[in-house]
């Protein structure tokens, strides 16, 4: 299903007015929220007498929360009403309940939440990555709809769609789609396929990192102009899909990559990261470690295993994110995403672990599997996969 660019201006405005049910339990009461309870800026309306009241997030959301997300956290909700059960937390405010109806008590106990607003807000959800190196060709040898079929995902990151949205044969009823395609037909790109629809839709690096770090292009062109990079806002956390530039094999593009890119890319992550959690996924063409290829030593300093391409990742994780298939697995050896296509290398399994999936630390505890697909087809690489509970 094709998604409209504009994403904020299909969201409602308005939601149901707030009344409040008796429960069987007499200490508890429910706000039932539905279709006309207006909201102004950023927080729904409120009445002084009740400005402490506050429900804690913290059981939902697995970022500090804000009240100004109060707003967003509504809109995410696909159902008619949802139900709210109270409670009372003086020392951390996070969302004012309007005063309408009867008194209402609060106790210090969990949230039940409608599960229209789970499936929206909580982290569980499976995310898959994938550089199918030209989503047209990996259509025609029919490995496309196999993979959705097997891995299902919520989230499906793509790199290297070398196409146009238009040019797509693929339109998927259950997902809607959001692109960044490079300027030169045929060549780059990345794009992201959801169940949900996003809050927000960030297209390539800001510009103020642009200009930061002089990533104006080199004798290959513009990396902004190549569509490297796309992230979705989910509300809950950032979902990227990043396709990093190749250092190419005379390492002639080593320079941009290693001062420019890396840094103006990993720049962005962190400031994503301050809002909420970030998830970033995709072709990083480097091999971290020598576990994460086959040859190491006969590989050393070429590209994609340099000392410079290596050290982007080491100050990845400096900063907060998580490898998440080496947490889970951190001594696995024979781990490849990508496989050369001299030599029967797949069949041989003599490859490059060039994928990932990193998670902000604060998503530590939410993730529940993180693993590779070697026996998916229809590109030099595989998918990658990570599922949060």
């Amino acid at each position: 299903m094709r998604a409209a660019r504009n994403v904020r201006a299909n969201l409602p405005l308005h939601f149901p007015g707030p009344t409040f049910a008796h429960s069987a339990n007499s200490a508890v009461h429910r706000l039932v929220i539905g279709a006309d309870t207006p909201f102004w800026g950023k927080q729904p309306v409120l009445r002084r007498k009740y400005e402490d009241a506050i429900v804690p997030w913290l059981d939902i959301l697995p970022y500090e929360f804000e009240p100004r997300r109060a707003v967003d956290i509504l809109r995410g909700v696909d159902s008619g009403t949802f139900c709210l059960r109270a409670a009372y937390k003086r020392h951390s405010k996070r969302f004012l309940l309007p005063h309408h109806g009867p008194p209402v008590q609060f106790f210090p106990q969990p949230i039940a939440v409608h599960a229209g607003l789970q499936r929206w807000y909580n982290t569980a959800m499976r995310i898959v990555s994938w550089n199918v190196n030209g989503i047209r060709a990996v259509d025609r040898k029919g490995e496309f709809a196999p993979m959705l079929k097997k891995l299902k995902p919520d989230i499906l990151c793509l790199q290297e769609t070398k196409a146009e949205e238009h040019q797509s044969p693929i339109d998927l009823p259950d997902y809607e789609e959001f692109w960044n395609s490079a300027k030169k037909k045929g060549y780059s790109g990345t794009a992201i396929f959801t169940k949900e629809t996003p809050q927000n839709v960030l297209y390539g690096l800001p510009q103020d990192l642009v200009r930061k770090y002089k990533l104006d292009g080199d004798g290959y062109g513009n990396p902004n102009e190549e569509g490297r990079v796309i992230a979705l806002d989910t509300g809950s956390m950032y979902v990227v899909s990043v396709y990093t530039p190749n250092s190419k094999g005379d390492l002639s593009r080593l320079p941009l990559r290693h001062t420019q890119w890396d840094p103006a890319f990993l720049a962005y992550m962190e400031r994503l990261q301050k809002e909420k959690p970030v998830v970033f996924c995709g072709d990083l063409n480097v091999a971290h470690c020598p576990i994460d290829l086959a040859h190491p030593k006969q590989n050393e300093g070429t590209h994609g295993y340099t000392s410079e391409e290596r050290e982007g990742v080491d100050k990845i994780i400096a900063a907060g994110f998580v490898d998440t298939f080496r947490l889970l697995h951190p001594g696995q050896t024979d781990a490849y995403t990508w496989w050369s296509h001299w030599q029967r290398a797949r069949e041989r399994n003599v490859g490059w672990r060039i994928d990932y999936i990193f998670a902000s630390k604060k998503l530590q505890k939410h993730i529940k599997e993180a693993s590779i697909h070697p026996d998916i087809m229809g590109s030099d690489h595989c998918p990658v996969s990570l599922e949060l509970a």
